[in-house]
């Protein structure tokens, strides 16, 4: 697996030796960390070689994008993410009022 991009997100869109770029990009936390024993320079026409154009792998990398970055989140939509204590925010106050009406 070749790299052929970093996007602004910190993702990876790759590609295979044989020139095929997978069209779904890569998290960083699934790519294993490489330290090279040696610098490999690229021919001038890298491009020419994999299977997409400089335009494709733009819209690979805008692909996902949040059109709507504020959006809320309901995966955790009862999760205090900012750090602040439940007593100052009134979550503690909504989790006993949930808890009560399940009793």
């Amino acid at each position: 697996t070749i790299l052929v991009r970093r996007t602004k997100g910190g993702s990876y869109i790759v590609c295979e030796l044989d020139g095929s770029v997978n069209h779904n990009k890569i998290g960083a936390f699934r790519v294993i960390p490489y330290f090279a024993r040696e610098r490999i320079d690229l021919p001038e026409h890298f491009s020419t070689l994999i299977d997409a154009s400089n335009e494709e792998l733009d819209e690979i990398e805008n692909t996902g994008v949040e059109e709507r970055p504020n959006a809320r989140d309901y995966y955790f939509e009862g999760v205090n993410l900012d750090g602040s204590s439940a007593d100052e925010s009134g979550d503690l106050e909504e989790i006993e009022d949930l808890s009560e009406e399940e009793a």
